[in-house]
């Protein structure tokens, strides 16, 4: 689906959602203190225009890692022809808003425009993605800005369980094993400034 169309979308369901105070609510709730936590958005262009470098070919299974309100999700889903779209989401307040912002989707949105997505599918779920079993993914997003030493050196370690030729996005810290090959880096426009986004390929 075009940029501009999905953008119009895109700023028609998160009109009214504050993602930074619905993840402060969630991380006092519960005492999450640690810089992993700290939110951050995707702006639809950049995500486009960096997604694309990765060559997303119909069929594929996207995830973002710690998906927030669901931006990412949302917008792998309208941008591009995944056949399926997954968040994993730590915080229970962003979990909660992402699925309340893709029911809407799927109740208001989806109809009016099934002949662009047809039964390609979108989710979110609530808990820590490096218990859950992503060896499906064919593109992993994340936003790890703020992700600690200690979450990055375990993310080494899950993702080494990977298919080759998955591709993996990370933000602002690049993987560190020899077995995810960094393709390329450059920076892109998220919602707080400027990131350098590092694109990551596992090998055999």
């Amino acid at each position: 689906m075009e940029l501009s169309r999905v953008q119009t979308l895109f700023d028609h369901l998160y009109q009214d959602v504050n993602g930074h105070t619905i993840s402060l609510e969630g991380r006092d709730a519960h005492g999450y203190e640690g810089k992993s936590f700290v939110y951050g958005e995707v702006i639809p262009e950049s995500f486009y225009e960096f997604m694309s470098m990765t060559n997303p070919r119909p069929g594929e299974i996207f995830y973002d890692f710690g998906s927030g309100t669901g931006k990412a999700v949302l917008l792998a889903h309208l941008l591009f022809e995944f056949a399926d779209c997954k968040g994993i989401e730590y915080v229970d307040t962003l979990h909660e808003s992402a699925a309340a912002t893709l029911a809407e989707y799927e109740r208001s949105i989806r109809p009016t425009i099934i002949n662009d997505v047809g039964n390609r599918s979108l989710s979110v779920s609530l808990g820590s993605f490096l218990d859950r079993d992503v060896n499906d993914a064919d593109v992993i997003f994340m936003n790890s800005t703020c992700f600690q030493e200690d979450l990055m050196d375990a993310l080494d370690t899950k993702l080494a369980t990977l298919k080759p030729g998955t591709r993996i996005i990370t933000l602002s810290k690049s993987l560190k094993s020899p077995i995810y090959n960094l393709q390329h880096h450059k920076k892109y426009l998220f919602g707080w400034g400027e990131a350098t986004v590092f694109f990551h390929t596992k090998s055999e």
